[in-house]
């Protein structure tokens, strides 16, 4: 079952982790095929990070405000 206008279920929330690991790996991935290499430093990791939480994030602010129906700045319909 989708959300409803202005909340969020636990399942919407799921899928925002869902997509932050995933914006995450392609961040990963993008920065390793750019460098040319795959470090393990924090310099190499922090904008991959940054990447995936801006994409959980946006995920969870255009579900707040979408219906139950997709439908986006409309409350329920009766």
């Amino acid at each position: 079952m989708n959300s409803t206008f202005l909340s969020i279920n636990w399942l919407e929330a799921l899928k925002g982790f869902i997509v932050a690991v995933i914006g995450a790996i392609l961040g990963a991935v993008y920065s390793a095929i750019q460098g040319n290499t795959f470090a393990f430093t924090w310099a190499f990791f922090q904008p991959v990070l940054v990447l995936g939480i801006g994409a959980g994030i946006s995920y969870l602010i255009q579900t707040f405000f979408r219906n139950s129906q997709g439908i986006p700045f409309k409350v329920e319909p009766k």
